[in-house]
């Protein structure tokens, strides 16, 4: 840490001017020592590309988040892109259950029938092979040393191989695949084809050619999956496509998988697992306990001469299932997770999908209307107060703010909050009506004089009335696409920091559920206000963007093209990207509130640098949003 500081020229890196290094210092070590190239990523044409450790296919378009992908870009050297945005986010288990109905068929489905029951509420059933399995799936090779058994592999390859038998090798990764492949140089074997990411383009000719005779082919887990490998003529006889599997996987139902390449429609073919105890799964899962075994039995003398002991064979498959366990509940508890999101998602998609099939949106606007108002009146005029407390000033004020347009408060109820809110709400219909016909009327007049094939077949009446109701639409699909991508970002950070609270004896689920809500709620009140705020502005007359007099204004083509963006003032829209709605705006709107008419206006500063909006790049180069870097330090 001194040496980071140093390097950095700051003093203390947990100070509030500095903190912002930290993550990324530990995002570069994640880089580092975490990730390793053509393990789980590789890097392709100055990109760095994500490499599933599942398929081991290239995951296109998929980037690591919170500035990893950064870290390990500059650890590559390869240039730096910007941090992707996400808009949308689901979990494989609740996208399914869109479905109404869910079936599914395939060959290694055993192993995860508990889940699927779970998960799903779906049975598995076994059905019998076509015709009969003749397929040798040999025990295990155990070794001490990962090289050792790497030796072994190629040993055998070369001894398989001079009878001309076929030979698929799996691997778990593309360093390894890569591995395998010099050696097999080394000992003077070139007639071999490598298939890894690297080379995705060329699987289907390589696959095609796997079951022909002297065929050695080394792929990671991509290989073939599903399909059959044909034997060609006399492999048969030979006894069909062999296959070694170089290292065990976390989950049985891959290697399944792996052995399931040969042995397919009543051919022949065999199968050999070689594993060492410095592999991954080993290593975590019972690997100590197998080595002082193995150390009893002769020590490094395991590396050239392997165990072919079924208690090995066991503890490796033990060690598995102890890996499936954990990746079961981490699923399990990510679905959990998740499934406070679905509900969420489920209210914005459905408010979204009303919107779009709606053209009619009133209802919605005045429901909008009638909320926002509830929450400013409850705010100055609140039911547990007597009238004489009320503050009326602070109430104009902060609807004046937020609807842009004159209120008459004082004339409004007979003392009581419901009439006070009915009447405003009132008020309000009635001018925004106003505002609604003036703006169509001004957009007819407009098109009017000047119509062209695009509006040939519509009355300008009906056109203005539309094009109004598009501009209410897109108005209100923005603003729930803004806020729902940042609510995303902050059900993240909610996710990520519930979790210390476990060491407070609280559960971290109900935490979030809890909070998750509140910030919910909110978001929910600031696409109301927000779209309320955005609707007034664009339909004030004294704020609407106006086309100068002159001979632009008298120009039909430069007259049609303003009108048809409906351009309005640079201030309208940074108040719409800006303005956000927290659960305090109830006692701030009188203090954010605009002054009233005959009140001195208030100047303002004028500023000398850009403006940084929350969604923009970091000035600081992390590449991270100024929101999630320097911006949060400042909030």
């Amino acid at each position: 840490m001194v040496m980071c500081e140093r390097l950095l020229g700051v003093e203390d890196m947990y100070t509030d001017d500095s903190i912002g290094y930290v993550h990324m210092i530990e995002q570069s070590l994640k880089a580092h020592h975490f990730f390793k190239r053509d393990d789980e990523y590789m890097v392709r044409e100055d990109e760095v590309l994500i490499v599933d450790e599942f398929t081991g296919r290239v995951m296109e378009g998929r980037r690591y988040s919170d500035g990893l992908h950064q870290a390990i870009e500059a650890k590559e050297r390869v240039p730096l892109r910007f941090e992707s945005q996400t808009i949308a986010t689901i979990t494989y288990q609740n996208y399914f259950r869109m479905y109404n109905k869910l079936a599914g068929m395939t060959g290694t489905a055993m192993t995860e029938a508990v889940e699927f029951e779970n998960t799903y509420n779906l049975q598995v059933t076994k059905i019998p092979t076509n015709l009969p399995l003749i397929r040798q799936d040999q025990t295990d090779l155990v070794f001490g040393s990962e090289m050792g058994k790497f030796r072994y592999v190629v040993r055998d390859i070369a001894e398989i191989n001079a009878s001309g038998r076929p030979i698929l090798v799996g691997t778990v990764s593309i360093e390894k695949s890569e591995l395998v492949a010099q050696m097999l140089h080394e000992t003077g074997i070139s007639s071999y084809q490598v298939l890894n990411a690297k080379h995705h383009e060329r699987e289907a000719s390589i696959v095609a050619n796997a079951g022909k005779r002297g065929a050695i082919t080394i792929a990671t887990n991509m290989a073939g999956r599903g399909t059959d490998i044909k034997l060609a003529e006399g492999v048969r006889e030979l006894g069909g496509l062999y296959i070694i599997g170089t290292e065990r996987h976390e989950s049985r139902r891959i290697d399944n998988q792996l052995r399931g390449r040969c042995g397919r429609q009543g051919d022949p073919g065999a199968t050999r697992f070689y594993v060492s105890l410095e592999d991954e799964v080993a290593r975590l899962f019972g690997g100590a306990t197998a080595k002082r075994f193995m150390g009893k039995r002769g020590g490094e003398e395991m590396d050239e001469a392997p165990l072919n002991m079924r208690i090995l064979s066991r503890s490796i498959e033990s060690a598995q299932r102890k890996v499936e366990e954990y990746n079961f509940e981490a699923r399990k508890m990510l679905l959990d997770y998740d499934q406070v999101m679905d509900k969420q998602r489920k209210y914005i998609y459905g408010l979204r999908h009303e919107i779009l099939e709606d053209h009619d949106l009133t209802e919605h606007l005045h429901r909008m209307f009638e909320n926002v108002i509830a929450d400013i009146v409850d705010a100055y005029a609140p039911q547990d107060k007597l009238p004489d407390e009320w503050d009326m000033e602070g109430l104009e004020a902060a609807l004046h703010s937020m609807f842009s347009f004159e209120f008459d408060v004082y004339a409004a109820g007979d003392g009581e909050p419901a009439p006070l809110g009915e009447d405003i709400f009132n008020q309000l219909l009635r001018e925004y009506a106003r505002r609604e016909a003036l703006f169509a009327e001004e957009l007819r007049e407009h098109f009017q004089g000047h119509p062209d094939e695009i509006y040939a077949a519509i009355s300008p009446e009906k056109f203005a009335r539309k094009r109004f109701h598009e501009i209410e639409s897109n108005e209100l699909l923005r603003i729930i696409d803004e806020k729902w991508i940042n609510h995303l970002y902050e059900m993240d950070y909610l996710r990520e920091s519930v979790r210390l609270r476990a060491f407070g004896q609280k559960d971290p689920l109900l935490e979030y559920k809890q909070e998750g809500f509140e910030l919910f709620e909110g978001l929910i009140r600031a696409i109301e206000e927000n779209v309320v705020q955005m609707l007034f502005r664009i339909t004030d007359p004294a704020r609407r963007h106006r086309i100068q007099p002159g001979a632009a204004r008298h120009a039909p083509g430069v007259q049609r093209e303003r009108m048809r963006d409906y351009q309005y003032t640079g201030a309208d829209k940074e108040a719409g990207r800006s303005f956000t709605a927290m659960d305090a705006s109830r006692v701030n709107l009188a203090a954010a509130a605009a002054p009233k008419s005959g009140a001195p206006s208030k100047r303002e500063p004028v500023r000398v640098v850009e403006k940084i909006q929350p969604n923009d790049p970091c000035p600081c180069g992390s590449g991270k949003k100024y929101k999630k870097c320097c911006g949060r330090v400042n909030t």
